[in-house]
């Protein structure tokens, strides 16, 4: 069974593989979505602390809208 916390999120794919697409069509390079797609997760697999720093990110914002929106509150009571 894979290691949960070394699964690739689906959107940090879809983001890498955009981004292989944008540069391919630039540099006019042949490919399809699938192999954009591949080498993608295949990039983040050899990177995981990208993964990880992508996460990481996810969390201190979540972290910063819930208290931001506690000290909002907090403020408008006074």
């Amino acid at each position: 069974m894979k290691n949960k916390s070394r699964s690739i999120p689906k959107e940090l794919i879809r983001l890498k593989a955009n981004e292989i697409w944008k540069t391919r069509l630039r540099e006019g390079i042949d490919g399809t979505p699938e192999s954009d797609w591949i080498e993608a997760k295949e990039y983040l697999e050899k990177n995981w602390w990208k993964v990880f720093l992508w996460r990481l990110q996810k969390t201190i914002n979540r972290f910063w809208k819930s208290i931001t929106r506690k000290f909002t509150i907090l403020v408008n009571r006074t």
